[in-house]
């Protein structure tokens, strides 16, 4: 059996993984986009689990800030003790996916020459485009240590703000710009702080900052109050955008992320508050649980495209509905069926000696 030490991990930590892998999930689902055919409450009930789906990748960075963020290494140690692992793991999965894709017809012919194309484009399977994101992290880890190490609230102000306004204040301008004149109101494609847009980067120090400088002891009533006043805020802006957008342009993805960040930061320090200042250190055996799925959330990501390739379809096929409310159902069924399935199969995996280590 997996021990997990439950005092030895932080619970909300687990928590969020598992919050972050399950919307993975959903993210590709086909109930992920349903907002845009769709009107009246449906619509509404529809975007809304969207809005919140758009947390999961921005989530998986600040638990890995959160993690290594607060440690000093050196490139040697990074690149021997989680880079080369990583790799492995990624290269792995990507021929097993590239195979599965071939052998279902996803591809017409294979070859080596394509599978590197494909590995280094990566190109192998879409919903691995965050995986190449961290690896990016991964080969800065040592110099945004140092950089988070001296981190002052200015600083995280700073890059809170421009965050703000370049994926928020902007895209809301050009909407208003777009929608009644055709001339977009967008910022030089040569303008960049990379910190504060490369979302790689951005959440990781967002994620260390949490927990490293904001006391939750010191958090009132109406701090959390005025938190879910945010949040509530955040939703009906988001979807008010979405739907004039997608009434004047029609229907895409390109204003549902508005405040995909706000959402993720206020969602992160509410699961921690609950845990560390309601639960306590109060480590039941649901704790313990919760810790278990939590270490497995990694190898979940890395299967849920070979579930996605081989199970999918078939289960989808199965029913033939065409009611909104059933199609949900069916999606949300198949989310906790594939996070269930994957977190059975990584949990035999990690009793194979070696595997544990880097899945």
């Amino acid at each position: 059996m997996v021990k997990v030490k439950a005092k030895k991990k932080r619970v909300y930590l687990e928590i969020l993984r598992i919050i972050s892998a399950f919307l993975v999930i959903f993210n590709h689902e086909v109930a992920f986009s349903f907002y845009y055919k769709t009107h009246g409450a449906s619509q509404i009930i529809f975007l809304i689990l969207s809005i919140i789906t758009t947390i999961n990748i921005p989530i998986f960075f600040m638990i890995s800030g959160t993690l290594l963020l607060n440690k000093q290494e050196d490139y040697k140690t990074v690149f021997k003790k989680r880079i080369s692992k990583f790799l492995i793991v990624l290269l792995l999965f990507s021929v097993i996916t590239y195979l599965l894709r071939y052998w279902y017809g996803e591809i017409d012919q294979i070859s080596l020459g394509n599978f590197i194309r494909s590995f280094v484009g990566g190109k192998v399977h879409f919903s691995y485009w965050f995986m190449y994101a961290y690896l990016g992290f991964l080969l800065m880890l040592p110099l945004l240590q140092r950089i988070t190490a001296a981190i002052k609230k200015q600083d995280f102000n700073v890059l809170f703000i421009l965050h703000l306004i370049i994926f928020t204040i902007i895209p809301l301008i050009d909407l208003f710009f777009v929608a009644h004149s055709k001339n977009g109101f967008r910022l030089s494609s040569d303008f960049n702080a990379p910190l504060a847009t490369i979302k790689a980067f951005f959440y990781p120090i967002v994620g260390y900052y949490i927990d490293q400088k904001i006391n939750i002891k010191k958090v009132t009533r109406k701090n959390i109050i005025s938190m879910l006043f945010v949040l509530v805020g955040c939703f009906a802006v988001t979807a008010i955008a979405v739907i004039y957008a997608g009434n004047r342009m029609g229907y895409d993805q390109r204003y549902l992320r508005l405040f995909d960040y706000l959402i993720s930061i206020i969602v992160f320090l509410l699961v921690k508050i609950f845990c560390e200042k309601i639960m306590k250190d109060k480590y039941t055996k649901l704790s313990k649980f919760l810790c278990l799925i939590g270490s497995l959330t990694f190898g979940i990501y890395l299967l849920h495209p070979v579930q996605k390739i081989v199970f999918s379809d078939d289960f989808h096929y199965a029913f033939d509905v065409h009611n909104n409310v059933d199609i949900l159902l069916i999606n949300i069924s198949w989310c906790f069926i594939a996070f269930i399935g994957s977190a059975i199969v990584v949990y035999l995996f990690k009793k194979i000696p070696g595997i544990k280590k880097i899945i």
